[in-house]
């Protein structure tokens, strides 16, 4: 027992600690026009990272809100050039071959541009937040490359539409083990096994039982889905391990929600922590890693410009359902 107590990962946070961070966020971020944003959601991340524990050290994070915000601002900057490279390039197409030809060429970039942009964000976002993620003194990095992932986009959407979403869980499956064997923490990199038969089959159990059910079922279907993708992530050879069950995820997320409800939203940070904690507490792995053999090797040069984009995505897309 005391062996995959030591083994196994400990969140440490409390909901009060939690509140007030949130609530320094709700008034900070609209006194200062959104700016405080990127300090806020930094604190955030900072204080989750802080508060985990595995093998006797504590995971950190080391972004800025400076280096975030600019990061944004870089490519609010990229955005507005494109869009002006966009609009000028119609201009030119609609002189050329006419406006209805014109709309279609550029609707077939637009599209084709985005499903080329989809892998250099995630692939920027993820070596930019590896990168000021740390446990103990090593750091972790990120080393896929976005052509990389760019294959395994077009190829897992083409065979997705083909099989009329048949092929999704592959090409999920495919993008895991894409992130995990690029995942590193100093020299060594993480491993996923998992298959798309194993998910599909999960998957379609799981949405049956949740439409008998009314939904009650949904915890043991995430948690289900849960268990197999950390039983089938690797760090030197040794697996993960989730001991969460439906049960418990279930009671996590019905005491949150009448939490939440009954305290009119106040109780928030105490419902985030309680649901951490079940899906953070549950995870070990099944034997001690070589912690000896470990380099530590930075990765320096990840800037914070693909967060910036997506924050920038995240901000278009809340003011979209804003508007309505």
């Amino acid at each position: 027992m005391e062996d995959n107590k030591k083994l196994s990962l400990h969140f440490t946070g409390n909901g009060g600690d939690l509140f007030i961070i949130y609530l320094i966020n709700a008034i900070l971020i609209p006194f200062t026009l959104g700016i405080y944003f990127f300090w806020g959601s930094v604190k955030i991340k900072k204080y989750f990272h802080e508060n985990l524990e595995f093998l006797g050290g504590r995971f950190g994070y080391h972004a800025t809100g400076k280096e975030r915000f600019f990061g944004f601002l870089k490519a609010v900057a990229l955005v507005i050039v494109l869009g002006a490279a966009m609009f000028v390039l119609m201009k030119l197409l609609s002189f050329i071959v006419g406006e209805k030809a014109a709309a279609i060429i550029m609707l077939i970039l637009l599209y084709g541009g985005i499903i080329i942009l989809i892998p250099v964000i995630q692939v920027g976002t993820l070596r930019y937040n590896l990168s000021r993620t740390s446990w103990k003194e090593y750091c972790f990095r990120f080393t896929g490359r976005p052509s990389d992932m760019l294959i395994i986009y077009i190829k897992g959407l083409v065979l997705t539409a083909i099989t009329l979403g048949i092929y999704a869980p592959w090409f999920i499956c495919s993008l895991s083990a894409f992130i995990m064997g690029n995942t590193k923490i100093g020299n060594e990199n993480f491993e996923y096994t998992g298959n798309g038969k194993d998910i599909l089959f999960k998957v379609v159990k799981g949405i049956l039982l949740s439409i008998i059910t009314l939904g009650i079922y949904v915890p043991w279907y995430i948690a289900d889905i849960e268990r197999y993708n950390w039983e089938h992530t690797l760090f030197q050879g040794k697996t993960f391990k989730s001991d969460m069950t439906g049960g418990q995820l279930f009671a996590a997320m019905l005491i949150s929600a009448i939490l939440v409800m009954f305290t009119f939203g106040i109780g928030f940070a105490w419902a985030v922590v309680r649901i951490r904690k079940v899906y953070l507490d549950s995870l070990s792995i099944t034997a001690e890693p070589d912690i000896a053999g470990l380099v530590n090797i930075n990765d320096k040069d990840a800037s914070a410009t693909a967060s910036g984009v997506e924050d920038l995505g995240s901000l278009l897309d809340t003011l979209a359902d804003f508007i309505g």
